[in-house]
């Protein structure tokens, strides 16, 4: 029984203190913001250039 009453009250303390609502709250550092996305037609070609050139010939051998 002490055993039983040792691990929920260390389980009920880890889920208590696991995760703060300031972790959930980090700005994406990798994903698009107004700061980093395209903002003209030249960037938008800059970065599509591959996806119409060689990249997609390669997908077969035949």
């Amino acid at each position: 029984m002490k055993t039983n009453f040792k691990i929920i009250f260390f389980a009920a303390a880890l889920l208590a203190v696991s995760c703060k609502k300031s972790f959930l709250d980090n700005p994406s550092e990798t994903g698009p913001t107004t700061e980093n996305y395209y903002t003209t037609a030249a960037q938008v070609n800059g970065a599509t250039g591959l996806l119409y050139n060689s990249v997609w010939n390669d997908w077969s051998d035949k």
